[in-house]
C-alpha cells in the first residue's frame, strides 16, 4: 500500500485468467510463497531491503529514505481493496467513462485460495 492521491491507498495487483490459474496452481502457490518471503524479508531486514531497493532503482539515500517513509509493504487481500474497486467502478459509471451501468461483484474475480494456503492471516475479505 502506498499513500497517493489525497492519502488514498494505492494497490499493486496481480492478474491471471481463471483457466491459467486452474491449469497452474503449483506455479501460483510458488509465486505467492516467493512474495510472502519477500514481505517477511522486508519486515525482518528493513535496512538491507532498503539498500537493495536503492541499488535497483539507482536512487540517492535521501530519495530512498523519503520513498521508504511513504510506503507500507503488505501482501494481502483485504476488504479495503474490494471497497476501493467498488468505489472506482461507481465513479466510472457516474462519470460516463464506461458503458457498464452496474458495479460488478468483484468477489467473483478474486482468487483467494492461493494466498489463503500460503498465509491465511493475510486474507481479510468478507464474502
Amino acid at each position: 500500500m502506498w499513500s497517493v492521491q489525497s492519502n488514498q491507498e494505492g494497490y499493486g495487483l496481480i492478474f491471471g485468467s481463471n483457466s491459467w490459474i486452474s491449469q497452474n496452481p503449483d506455479l501460483v502457490i510458488r509465486f505467492l510463497k516467493a512474495l510472502n518471503q519477500a514481505e517477511n524479508y522486508l519486515i525482518n531486514n528493513p535496512s538491507a531491503a532498503e539498500s537493495i531497493t536503492q541499488k535497483a532503482l539507482d536512487r540517492t539515500d535521501a530519495e530512498i529514505t523519503e520513498l521508504w517513509s511513504q510506503v507500507s509493504w503488505s501482501l494481502s487481500l483485504s476488504q479495503s481493496l474490494v471497497f476501493a474497486m467498488q468505489e472506482e467502478s461507481q465513479w466510472l459509471i457516474q462519470n460516463n467513462l464506461t458503458t457498464a451501468t452496474t458495479t460488478p461483484n468483484f468477489l467473483n474475480y478474486i482468487y483467494v485460495n492461493g494466498l489463503e494456503s500460503v498465509n491465511p492471516d493475510s486474507v481479510n475479505i468478507v464474502g
